[in-house]
């Protein structure tokens, strides 16, 4: 599906201007001076008049899996237009016709199949056209239709090269009326009407497109309902608790809070336009926080402000005065407050730079990598190598690390083929696969080699025999741990313990009573990022500009192995019963709202493998 870009936005006003800012005959549409009372009706015969019509709010993508990113113009399937001549003082129809045309799609109307050609650019969604007609009024209300939303727009015709008819246009135009009504001139009114929803919606701050944000937040029903109370008013004294609630609601449910779940490297390795994407997302974010201080009565974030937290009756965000703007910020994080100091340091054997931290833990600190390791050692890789290389690859996340690559030989139960059919088959025949459970027992002995000769068929042609878990003598491993050297930090530096990460995780879990397990989200950067760990949520990140597809992956990371006491270990996971554990897994809970999924991490000690490390300071 396509989904309008904020590229595409931006260049498309540009082309509308050029567009409506001339007839058919070369003469410009909008001449004269300031007012409609002293102008003439001059040069309204045979003209052409362009608009755009945008409205994209962020929808519900249904998969489980996968995270669609999804802020479409609903105009981009087409729709109608209407423009009617009105009296410039009282603000009715002059007669009883109007001119319609067709709203120009890029995507087939989903229920008939019919597309209004354009020209076949993105810039292309929503164009208006009225060509060679003659107006008796230059002052006209274009509305824009498409299934039940109605957007409508009050301009004087010779005032702008051109209509836009969006959220912005729909709230002015109620108020416009409200005000002529009131004895005001048409131009007087416009002018009034626009500064007063550039103050109350926050407009006046130079942050991405901001009207194309506004129309992206606010589902119809609630903007009709704002444009009636506001029109009334003229601030946002005028709109009810139900009203204000019901856009704090909206703006939590948007598919921009789902992106600012991952880090910005995600987006940045796919190219310069998804790293404006993402800069441009975090930039919404701050608009949408300014808005919901302006509408909740918060004011602007000033110095005397600074650090205060203000309340929008949400059920995840509150705000947060920083650096002389508001910020969206997790309900109850500002009292998750961890000392902790950052710095850096420089691992000599390749010259990486890291950022590290310091975490205050009553009395006593530890002091981390801020980041994931990424020193080529022997057996590392980037994540997701096998799939993504090059410019594409996953090497600003940090590299992955094989314990069990760093092995000698004598621990493993088999290094050629034929050992590993034969110790896999041994094993399928202690413990059959339950696809064996209810054949003749005459046959699936047969069946089971064949199923250990694929499996290590594959393993041997694909992968690297030492890479298999299972190929490991984990109880010689046990016995051996105080001689193995795991080791793959900078000098100073050395892998985690079991250790490390627990006593980290039971400070937290003291300080904060925070669930067993759950510690881990107090580590996370799009947390809040309390004790400046850093952790991240990777994000398998596929597709182009406004539209991404994005597969949730937390891999594993390492710690040195060792064996853990039993309460260390989880019963739910099947490998509790390991012999050595050497890895922090995590189970992902995933929460929506509308279209806003956020995530809750539980981590769990796991068996040593693979993942990424965070090396601690001796």
């Amino acid at each position: 599906m396509f989904t309008w870009s904020k590229k595409g936005i931006l260049g498309c006003v540009a082309m509308l201007m050029m567009l409506a800012a001339c007839g058919d005959d070369g003469k410009s549409v909008a001449e004269g001076g300031s007012s409609e009372e002293s102008r003439g009706y001059a040069n309204l015969e045979n003209i052409t008049i362009a608009g755009r019509a945008y409205y994209a709010t962020s929808t519900e993508n249904p998969s489980e899996e996968v995270v669609l990113s999804v802020s479409s113009n609903r105009f981009a399937y087409g729709g109608y237009a209407h423009l009617i001549e009105l009296d410039s003082v009282a603000l009715e129809a002059l007669n009883d016709t109007f001119f319609v045309a067709p709203i120009c799609a890029t995507e087939p109307d989903t229920s008939t199949g019919e597309m209004i050609p354009c020209d076949g650019t993105a810039e292309g969604a929503g164009l208006i056209r009225f060509e060679n007609i003659t107006l008796n009024s230059p002052i006209v209300m274009l509305e824009a239709i498409s299934g039940n939303v109605t957007l409508r727009a009050l301009v004087d015709v010779r005032d702008s090269g051109t209509i836009a008819v969006d959220g912005f246009s729909h709230l002015a135009s109620e108020r416009i009326k409200k005000l002529v009504s009131s004895g005001m001139s048409f131009t007087s009114a416009k002018n009034q009407a626009e500064t007063e929803i550039m103050d109350a919606f926050a407009f006046d701050n130079s942050l991405v497109s901001l009207q194309e944000a506004f129309s992206g937040a606010i589902p119809f029903a609630q903007l009709q309902k704002m444009s009636e109370e506001f029109g009334d008013a003229g601030t946002v004294d005028g709109l009810s608790d139900s009203t204000k609630k019901s856009i704090e609601a909206a703006i939590e449910g948007l598919y921009v809070f789902t992106i600012l779940e991952y880090p910005s490297i995600a987006f940045e390795r796919l190219g310069d336009s998804s790293a404006l994407y993402y800069q441009e997302s975090l930039q919404e974010k701050l608009y949408y926080a300014n808005l919901l201080a302006s509408i909740f009565g918060h004011g602007t974030c000033s110095a005397e402000k600074e650090g205060m937290i203000a309340d929008v009756s949400g059920y995840l965000f509150e705000l947060k005065c920083v650096d002389g703007t508001w910020d969206i910020v997790r309900r109850g994080m500002n009292d998750v407050v961890v000392n902790h100091t950052f710095g850096t340091m420089t691992d000599s054997r390749d010259g990486k730079s890291y950022k590290t931290v310091t975490i205050d833990m009553n009395g006593t600190s530890q002091t981390w990598m801020a980041e994931n390791l990424k020193y080529e050692a022997e057996g590392s890789l980037c994540y997701r190598d096998d799939v993504y290389k090059g410019e594409r690859s996953y090497c600003a996340f940090g590299r992955v690390y094989s314990y069990v690559s760093m092995l000698d030989s004598v621990y493993f139960n088999y290094t050629s083929e034929d050992g590993c059919v034969a110790v896999k088959t041994e094993a399928y025949l202690a413990n059959p696969p339950g696809v064996f459970e209810n054949a003749d027992s005459s046959y699936w002995p047969e069946e089971a080699r064949e199923w250990a000769r694929d499996e290590c068929s594959r393993l041997f042609e694909e992968d690297d025999y030492s890479e298999d878990p299972e190929n490991v003598k984990w109880d010689m491993v046990a016995d051996s741990l105080d001689v193995l050297d795991f080791d793959m930090c900078p000098d100073g530096w050395r892998v985690a313990r079991y250790e490390d990460w627990n006593a980290l995780f039971s400070f937290l879990r003291d300080r904060f009573g925070v669930e067993p397990g759950r510690e881990t989200n107090l580590l996370r950067s799009s947390y809040g990022n309390p004790t400046g760990f850093g952790l991240d949520i990777v994000g398998d990140i596929r597709g182009t500009y406004d539209a991404y597809r994005i597969a949730t992956r937390m891999p594993n990371y390492l710690f040195a192995p060792t064996v853990l006491p039993e309460n260390s270990r989880n019963p739910a996971y099947a490998y509790a019963d390991k012999d050595v554990f050497g890895s922090i897994g995590f189970a992902m809970e995933t929460e929506r709202v509308f279209a806003h999924r956020y995530f809750m991490l539980e981590h769990v000690y796991g068996s040593a493998g693979d993942g990424f490390v965070r090396c601690i300071k001796e």
